[in-house]
């Protein structure tokens, strides 16, 4: 699978050759036409997570996966909380994204092979910037922002994990 973007009459593969995995998918793209989603790597995740859903979806899975930014005709990989896997939702016009990221902090709660807890995250020129949960929630996604810089999504615990759990978020700085 590769992510694609359509403009016109024209259809890039904008998964070619991605993070140098097999995988990839896009989610979203703002005004100046950039494209942020997930992307598989040639490094085999560690835990053997199908974080992103590829093998579930009955695709042959590569290795871990990413959160990606693609502009100017390249993806790049964006930052983890360090762990191996995350995923980006949503970009706005001012360039930031939101999604989720794994730490390395364990958690029992979440089923194996999933053993990390995964974060709601802002990414902006690059950077990662971790979101708070809602009630000190062990996990977390970041599913939208707007062009104010308002994020929303969900967080839980991972084996109860619930997109139907609101979690709001302001950042600032705009």
């Amino acid at each position: 699978m590769h992510a694609v973007l359509w403009y016109k009459t024209l259809k890039l593969d904008i998964g070619k050759p991605g993070l140098r995995g097999t995988n990839s998918v896009a989610f979203d793209l703002n005004e100046w036409g950039q494209v942020v989603g997930e992307a598989e790597t040639n490094t085999p995740d560690p835990n053997g997570e199908d974080f992103c859903g590829f093998k579930a979806d009955g695709f042959t899975s590569s290795g871990s996966c990413l959160p990606f930014l693609w502009q100017f005709s390249r993806m790049t990989a964006l930052p983890t909380l360090g762990g191996h896997n995350g995923w980006a939702n949503v970009i706005n016009n001012w360039g930031e994204a939101v999604g989720t990221a794994e730490n390395t902090t364990p958690d029992a709660n979440c089923p194996a092979p999933q053993l990390f807890q995964f974060k709601p995250v802002t990414w902006k020129n690059g950077h990662i910037h971790e979101l708070p949960t809602f009630g000190g929630d062990a996990d977390g996604v970041a599913v939208a922002v707007n062009d104010n810089g308002d994020v929303v999504g969900s967080s839980g615990d991972c084996g109860a994990f619930s997109v139907t759990s609101t979690y709001a978020h302001s950042t600032t700085g705009r």
